[in-house]
């Protein structure tokens, strides 16, 4: 994919690969109306877009990350699906007000579910499913939600907060002295909706002038620390520079999983 020269600093940014390690790309996204098709091994080169996310915009600018389950089966049909799906929907983005917005995305990933639910009927799997971790902005706001272990950040005045919550069975971090297995996903969209309720995690709040927010799979958090991730937002000069190189970096660090990241800078 060749990327057009411009002299306006891009503010959002995605990129996604394969890693070093999987035989496929089970990661997709949606970032201004773009995703992967069935069989992409990942992008590239990022896709960058020059965004004023504090615009009074209606309809607001919706970007998000999927993670299809490699337990599971068909998990890049999975998180092609749920991707698919949610252009489908970006319209009904346009809310009348904040109070609505959130509502929206709790509507959106219960559509999602249940058509990704609907596809593994189709193929018989046992399970397919997906994350989702999204962000959200309009009229000077952000809304954060996830499903499954897929995350969101926030970096202001240089700390990083994390956004999302992750829906697992017990606690797992990179910067824990005692790493153990991965624990299973409690919430993941795919899930049988006559069984289980779709329980997204959703935050809202005000965007301040100098915010960056991080959206990514666990391809990237496993590989890098929160401080690198910190450190890195930081120091990059604009969005496509911070999104290559986290990847570029959780590639040097093992590449052990499909990587995607999604930066936004204000």
């Amino acid at each position: 994919m060749t990327l057009r020269s411009s002299k306006k600093t891009k503010t959002c940014s995605c990129s996604c690969v394969k890693g070093k390690v999987r035989d496929n790309n089970e990661d997709n996204f949606y970032f201004a109306g773009k995703y992967l098709e069935p069989g992409s091994e990942g992008l590239e080169a990022s896709i960058s877009e020059s965004i004023d996310l504090m615009k009074d915009d209606k309809r607001g600018h919706l970007f998000a990350v999927f993670d299809g389950m490699g337990g599971g089966q068909h998990g890049e049909v999975a998180s092609y699906e749920a991707a698919k799906c949610m252009s489908e929907h970006v319209p009904q983005c346009e809310g009348p007000g904040d109070s609505e917005d959130a509502l929206m995305l709790d509507a959106l990933c219960k559509t999602l579910n249940d058509r990704v639910y609907a596809v593994g009927v189709q193929k018989d799997a046992s399970v397919m499913g997906t994350t989702v971790a999204a962000m959200y902005f309009k009229g000077g706001r952000w809304w954060s939600c996830n499903v499954g272990d897929s995350r969101c950040y926030r970096l202001r005045g240089g700390v990083l907060e994390k956004l999302s919550e992750d829906h697992v069975e017990g606690l797992y971090s990179i910067d824990s002295v005692n790493k153990t297995k991965k624990p299973g996903l409690i919430q993941y969209l795919g899930m049988d909706p006559g069984e289980i309720i779709l329980e997204p995690t959703i935050h809202s709040s005000d965007l301040q002038k100098g915010d960056t927010y991080l959206i990514c799979s666990d391809g990237l958090t496993d590989m890098v620390t929160e401080a690198d991730i910190a450190s890195l937002l930081n120091k990059a000069a604009d969005a496509e520079e911070a999104t290559a190189g986290l990847v570029e970096l959780a590639l040097e660090n093992g590449g052990k999983d499909n990587i995607t990241a999604i930066v936004c800078k204000c």
